[in-house]
């Protein structure tokens, strides 16, 4: 069974894939339609900061990157990460709408690597 972290990295690793395929070191690395897609994903894929809000709405799908950090490094921590009240109610409404954009980006990851696989294989 995969964890709340687990589906987070996942989600973050995703994009980093993504990033190095819309602009790798060198542009024939990757075929132009592959950096097309890969780019236009990229336009409205989640960031850090994303998956953290989606992590504090929806805790058993996504683990929040402030809890993650809190949890495993919060020896060297000075201070508690506060959050603002107006997160915390935008937070508090999120969760079936975040549940619905993580579906549609897992489909569209999906959709990327069968593309990718047909035209390299």
């Amino acid at each position: 069974m995969t964890t709340p972290e687990e589906r987070t990295r996942a989600v973050l690793d995703a994009r980093q894939l993504l990033v190095f395929l819309a602009y790798p070191a060198r542009e024939e690395e990757v075929p132009e339609s592959i950096r097309y897609q890969a780019e236009t994903i990229l336009r409205h894929y989640p960031e850090a900061s994303d998956m953290d809000i989606a992590g504090l709405a929806c805790p058993n799908l996504f683990s929040s990157e402030r809890q993650t950090f809190t949890e495993t490094k919060s020896k060297h921590r000075k201070r508690p990460i506060r959050t603002s009240p107006f997160l915390e109610k935008m937070v508090a409404n999120a969760e079936p709408v975040l549940l619905g954009i993580g579906i549609a980006f897992v489909c569209i990851i999906i959709i990327l690597f069968i593309s990718l696989s047909r035209k390299l294989g």
